[in-house]
């Protein structure tokens, strides 16, 4: 086994890189207000008339309300209470962070976070008339405050819906949710009231409603279509529990995922709490999650396949981090398959033969790390090195006749390259430091890689056949140290340091073109 610990991969003969802008909002002189944006219209925020709900049934409800009052109803059975509903619609104030409700008439006071700049409706104890002076935060410092009261009467009005409106590239498997100022009467919530439409036809499809009657959930009765631009439509026939009609009809448009990828970009990133693939524009735009949680893991590693149909992808094991398998998945996220299937470590870094039939992959499962070649339907896996030292990150040559890899077998890490059979294994590089990653052109006829051979970790390229090799960076920071010339024996990465430490780049990025060509980003 070679010593190293999780790739660092600088090496790509295309590379992409992606730079995040921290905004930093600064105080005033009083250290009291934000420099920025002026607030905004608060007119976007929506108070209801007083709502008549059961307390004792509704436990979110309570959690809410911040109040002793509150709590000692909700011991007695059956204890009721007027509350109001207090939402901003998403984008309502972008740089607002959280949110609090006081019933100054009572001395009640609620809060929650807000998301994307709105907040779904948060209930407080309150009658007509009663004065509420809502505030929203930005970074625990007042954004805006303003005083409303109580309305008698005010119409429901949608807060928000999921997809949201104008969304792209939203899941086969996507349901239609639907956020409300306040609740729904359940009997007004029929096919004919809310509708998924697809062409103007409505889909057939089944409805939930949540216990606070705040949200309606449509699951069509088929998966979505690719790449089909779907309608959902809320006519005024839905009304509130006082019997006041939706405000007014109300549409909005999304868009599904189509089954291929053209010119966009697939990486890893740990965003939504987990290691994931993901997709984006290649300006940074609209973003799509491709995996969830698959098997528990950790997922990592993505390489297109040339259709731009799926993506192969390693994933580590939660528990043990130990037992690393190859997945393919589709790019709209269905057709999740466990390619190698073995309990062996079978590496990182897969990469697609360029006719898309095979997928090269390194993996200790015959004692010590080595290149394997497995059909794309997980059939026929074959060994194709077998050296006394670990043989890894294979890279396909665009005519798809060869493959280039790395290999301790001759004390430290060079670039190597056989047939795509494994016969005619032939050392390229010759350097006391350790050579890594390596990435064909696109007319195959040079080869970039990463080497620590001027005392830091530098991009170079040369000939297919190892020779006018040529350093094309200049990296003056220290970076990572060299690897020693000796190889110590070490176990792979998923035994060694956890995915996504702080202490090495995670976020792996690579364009679809069908290679796992790739560079990376701290995570």
């Amino acid at each position: 086994m070679r010593t190293r610990s999780k790739p660092v991969r600088t090496a790509a003969w295309l590379t992409v890189v992606l730079l995040a802008a921290l905004a930093i909002g600064n105080c005033g002189e009083d250290g009291n207000e934000i420099t920025g944006p002026e607030p905004p219209d608060n007119s976007a925020v929506v108070v209801t008339e007083p709502v008549l709900v059961d307390l004792s049934a509704q436990p979110a409800l309570l959690a809410l309300v911040a109040s002793r009052r509150a709590a000692s109803l909700a011991s007695s059975a059956n204890a009721q209470e007027e509350v109001s509903f207090v939402s901003y619609a998403p984008g309502s104030i972008p740089e607002a962070d959280s949110i609090e409700v006081q019933n100054l008439t009572r001395d009640l006071l609620v809060g929650a976070p807000m998301v994307n700049g709105g907040v779904d409706p948060i209930a407080i104890p309150a009658s007509v008339g009663d004065n509420l002076e809502i505030t929203v935060f930005r970074q625990m410092i007042i954004f805006e405050r303003t005083t409303r009261p109580v309305p008698d009467s005010k119409p429901p009005v949608v807060v928000r819906t999921k997809p949201p409106r104008g969304r792209t590239r939203v899941p086969l498997n996507a349901s239609a949710v639907m956020v409300f100022t306040e609740p729904i009467s359940g009997g007004t919530v029929t096919p004919e009231t809310i509708r998924l439409l697809k062409g103007g036809q409505p889909l057939p499809a089944t409805f939930a409603q949540s216990a606070d009657g705040l949200t309606i959930e449509l699951t069509p009765d088929q998966p979505l279509e690719h790449a089909t631009t779907y309608t959902i439509s809320i006519t005024t026939g839905v009304r509130d529990l006082a019997g006041d009609a939706l405000e007014a009809e109300f549409t909005s448009d999304f868009t599904t995922v189509a089954a291929q990828l053209i010119g966009e970009i697939v990486f890893e990133s740990n965003r939504s709490g987990n290691n994931e693939i993901w997709t984006m524009k290649s300006d940074g735009t609209d973003l799509f999650q491709i995996t969830d949680r698959v098997a528990g893991g950790l997922a990592t590693g993505p390489a297109v396949s040339p259709d731009g149909r799926r993506i192969a992808f390693s994933l580590a094991d939660p528990a043990s981090g130990d037992d690393w398998d190859i997945y393919l998945i589709n790019v709209d996220g269905s057709g999740v398959t466990n390619l190698t299937n073995d309990p062996a470590f079978d590496g990182w870094r897969p990469a697609w033969s360029p006719d898309g039939t095979k997928v090269a992959f390194f993996s200790d499962r015959t004692g010590d790390e080595e290149i394997w070649v497995i059909n794309a339907d997980g059939t026929g896996a074959v060994n194709l090195t077998n050296s006394p030292g670990s043989d890894a990150d294979p890279a396909w040559s665009p005519d798809g006749t060869k493959i280039a890899f790395l290999s301790f077998r001759d004390g430290n890490g060079e670039i190597y390259v056989m047939n795509a059979d494994g016969t005619g294994q032939t050392r390229l590089t010759d350097e006391p430091a350790r050579e890594d990653w390596p990435a064909w052109s696109p007319d195959g006829t040079r080869i970039a890689f990463d080497s620590f051979r001027d005392g830091s970790r530098q991009i170079y390229i040369m000939n297919a056949d190892g020779t006018n090799v040529v350093r094309l960076t200049a990296r003056t920071s220290s970076g990572s140290p060299a690897p020693p010339k000796a190889r110590v024996p070490a176990p792979p990465l998923g035994r060694r340091t956890a995915l996504g430490s702080r202490s090495h780049p995670t976020s792996i990025l690579a364009l679809t073109s069908g290679s796992s060509t790739s560079t990376e980003r701290a995570s």
